[in-house]
């Protein structure tokens, strides 16, 4: 299940690459930076999912600008 997930991962000692839409599992899996695929390339974030207002106003930012 999904819980036995996350608690593995939040208990895990070493790196992980999650890619997932649900910004609570990445949350709780303790993601401590966050890229977008933008034009091709990986782009650093700013702000992780915790910081939810921070990370959802940078990706509007981006879609807006990719829209332009």
């Amino acid at each position: 299940t999904v819980e036995i997930l996350t608690n593995s991962l939040s208990n895990f000692p070493g790196a992980i690459v999650a890619i997932s839409h649900n910004i609570d599992f990445l949350d709780q899996i303790g993601i401590e930076r966050s890229y977008i695929i933008q034009n091709k390339k990986l782009v650093l974030m700013n702000g992780v999912p915790h910081d939810r207002e921070i990370f959802y106003q940078e990706i509007l930012s981006r879609l807006t600008k990719h829209e332009k």
